[in-house]
């Protein structure tokens, strides 16, 4: 199921929350007060209808949340399938949490996982306290550009990428699943605009 691939950005996004929210208040006990904090810090997802083709139509999604960023030295372990594990930074921050605080990181498919839908992401992420932010071009490895991944600076923190929409063997249609999974977001007690 492709859906699955948007299902693991957004748990990114709020494990990326998660990890802000205990890293300003380390000291926090209360599990009620640490979910009104995460409530604060918002995720945007847009999804605009790009172009119709016969069947098929094309979408461009953009994900964007005020979680914890990441900083250029973090972002090689986006280009390796099952890498998350061995990101220095994020462990010792997570081997601090409380074990109910901990983000969830269980679905298991892992950001490679969106190459399934696109041949090219476009993420923008700067780490909590950095002055600048990074923006990536990430391309699928099986795809004409090999992999290649294009860095620049700038400041916020976004993923974008485009895909296009062909119903499945069932008849279904990703983008249906896609709203289906932005709606299950609020049990992580985070809100989505």
């Amino acid at each position: 199921d492709a859906s699955q691939c948007i299902r693991e950005l957004l748990q990114n996004s709020v494990d990326a929350i998660y990890l802000r929210t205990f890293v300003e208040t380390p000291s926090i006990t209360d599990m009620n007060k640490f979910w009104d904090d995460c409530r604060k810090r918002k995720i945007k997802v847009e999804l605009d209808k790009h172009s119709v083709g016969d069947e098929n139509v094309q979408w461009h999604l953009r994900i964007t949340d005020e979680g914890i960023g990441m900083a250029p030295e973090e972002m090689i372990f986006l280009s390796k399938t099952g890498s998350s594990d061995q990101n220095k930074q994020k462990n010792k921050i997570v081997e601090q949490m409380p074990a109910w605080m901990k983000p969830s990181g269980t679905f298991g498919i892992g950001f490679q996982s969106i190459f399934l839908i696109t041949d090219k992401v476009n993420m923008r992420t700067r780490k909590l306290g950095a002055e600048h932010t990074v923006e990536l071009e990430l391309y699928n490895p099986a795809g004409s550009e090999k992999g290649n991944i294009l860095k620049r600076t700038y400041k916020d923190n976004t993923i974008e990428m485009k895909y296009v929409d062909k119903p499945n063997s069932k008849g279904e249609r990703l983008t249906e699943k896609i709203n289906s999974n932005i709606k299950n977001l609020r049990k992580y007690h985070v809100d989505v605009l």
